[in-house]
């Protein structure tokens, strides 16, 4: 689908060579989920920041991002 962010290994492979990743996003709006899930997408994915109108979401994206990569202590 249009709004899906592939994994390519692009950004690994940037890390890799010793490069950053920056991502340019351009949500509709706060309430568009769509934004929300691309952003938070590009963060798990590794890349070192975005590039976004709405500088509140991107921050709140992130934080789901690292959320769902930090390991839950005590579940195994």
């Amino acid at each position: 689908p249009k709004d899906t962010v592939i994994d390519t290994g692009l950004v690994q492979a940037a890390h890799a060579a010793g490069l950053a990743v920056y991502a340019r996003a351009v949500p509709n709006g706060p309430s568009d989920r769509g934004a929300r899930q691309r952003l938070v997408a590009l963060f798990a994915d590794g890349v070192d920041g975005v590039m976004c109108a709405d500088v509140g979401l991107a921050m709140k994206a992130r934080g789901e991002a690292m959320d769902r990569l930090r390991p839950r202590q005590g579940v195994e």
